[in-house]
């Protein structure tokens, strides 16, 4: 159960070992780290160390020439094989977030999108982010598999970057978990703050001063047709460039029927979703792709699929506390 669902190239089982292959250096490839030793480019060196093998080890002409290099060329990171914790905290995570590559950059729109650090991948045990950079997307799962956590928790990453938040529950008489972001439960609520959005973003000319992130969950199999109408306009503004995106949650089982509404048939079209607690024979008709087809894996709350078109990892979401 704990072998890789999408493992790396030469990631293979022995009996019932997980090993990595490894990967001979070339003469061109040595020539590459020499030259990135010699211009201090760690950068390029963490490449080329991912190039020449993802093992515990890199190969041995790897090492031979790495005793050769300062001290700080040889910190090389490499792709360990491991095993997803069931529990990790959003400040854990963050913690972890702080040490990569990039971690001080400039905030803007983009980084905002792109950044929403939720949990840790099976790939390298690392922090990753839901890529919102172009596209809304889906957070599908039955009950009970951390839906409404991972909407806080990717909703306080936003936050923290410069983004205002709604978080809509359309279910009356929800509990939205506490946060920084404005809460809305129940149709009424919900369709005049969309309606409000709706209207700034018409007076003017589809931009706003802060980025917005929406997050919808309980998601029902047949969403208020006015409702249902305006969350698409808000989707199909972000699409067009509006500083607007949306991350929608729903039972995996409503999402995939055509009567969820149209706002979920077009985000079915981006071909991207967290699969909670993924249904590995039915869920990727939701986005139309091919899942792993893995029956023995055994998906615990908040573990599911990051889907990104055709790259598809195993991830854990990590617990957000209000």
């Amino acid at each position: 159960r704990d072998v890789p669902i999408a493992p790396p190239p030469g990631r293979a089982l022995v009996g019932d070992v997980l090993v990595q292959i490894a990967m001979p250096m070339t003469k061109q490839l040595a020539r590459r780290v020499q030259e990135a030793a010699e211009a201090d480019d760690e950068a390029q060196l963490v490449r080329l160390s991912q190039e020449a093998g993802r093992g515990e080890q890199l190969s041995a002409a790897f090492l031979e020439l790495a005793e050769g290099l300062p001290e700080a060329s040889r910190a090389i990171k490499v792709e360990p094989i491991g095993v997803l914790p069931d529990d990790i905290s959003v400040e854990e995570v963050a913690a972890m977030r702080s040490t990569l590559p990039g971690a001080s950059a400039a905030s803007g729109v983009v980084s905002v999108w792109d950044k929403p650090f939720f949990g840790l991948t099976e790939r390298g045990l690392v922090p990753v982010a839901m890529d919102i950079s172009q596209f809304s997307m889906l957070v599908a799962g039955p009950p009970g598999s951390g839906k409404s956590n991972a909407l806080a928790t990717i909703g306080s990453g936003v936050a923290a970057g410069g983004c205002d938040v709604l978080f809509a529950s359309i279910r009356p008489g929800s509990v939205v978990p506490h946060g920084p972001w404005q809460t809305l439960i129940g149709d009424e609520d919900i369709g005049a703050a969309l309606d409000t959005v709706i209207a700034e973003l018409g007076s003017s000319g589809g931009t706003r001063s802060r980025p917005l992130l929406i997050l919808v969950d309980d998601t029902p199999e047949m969403l208020d047709k006015s409702i249902d109408t305006k969350l698409l306009e808000l989707v199909k503004a972000g699409r067009r460039g509006s500083p607007i995106r949306l991350v929608v949650a729903g039972d995996n089982a409503d999402l995939r029927k055509s009567s969820s509404g149209q706002a979920i048939v077009e985000m079915r079209r981006y071909k991207q979703a967290l699969l909670l607690q993924a249904d590995l024979g039915n869920d990727g008709m939701l986005l139309d792709v091919q899942l792993p087809r893995r029956t023995r894996y055994v998906f615990g709350p908040g573990r599911g699929l990051l889907v990104r078109r055709s790259n598809i990892e195993i991830v854990q979401v990590a617990k957000y506390s209000s």
